[in-house]
């Protein structure tokens, strides 16, 4: 946001702009670790669940069944690695598109706001 505001760019579009740049990496890289390991994102997941019983757990259930993340040991299902690769992929090119989005519209939110 500092760099964009030091580059001329209106506070408002620095703003919006750098909070979601600085956002949209967390996606990408979330994406890209279901990608290359699908088992290891499932038991954090689930642990991550079982020990905080909170508002969660309705999208928890949700969630589950589109994967097929369900069952005692559900990391080792082909069906939900391959349902949470997918999903990793389609996560990550929806992040990166936000982020070539961002960049490209900012101009445009610039000349708007000003």
């Amino acid at each position: 946001m500092i760099v964009l505001l030091r580059q001329g760019h209106a506070p408002a579009a620095a703003l919006g702009v750098g909070v979601l740049l600085g956002l949209l990496p967390k996606g990408v890289i979330g994406g890209l670790s279901a990608v290359m390991a699908p088992g290891w994102v499932i038991r954090r997941r689930e642990r991550t669940i079982a020990e905080n019983a909170s508002w969660r757990r309705p999208i928890h259930g949700l969630y589950s069944q589109a994967l097929a993340i369900e069952g005692p040991h559900p990391w080792d299902s082909s069906t939900a690695r391959q349902r949470v690769r997918l999903y990793g992929l389609v996560r990550a090119a929806v992040c990166l598109l936000g982020m070539g989005v961002l960049v490209l519209i900012l101009p445009l939110m610039d000349q708007a706001l000003r």
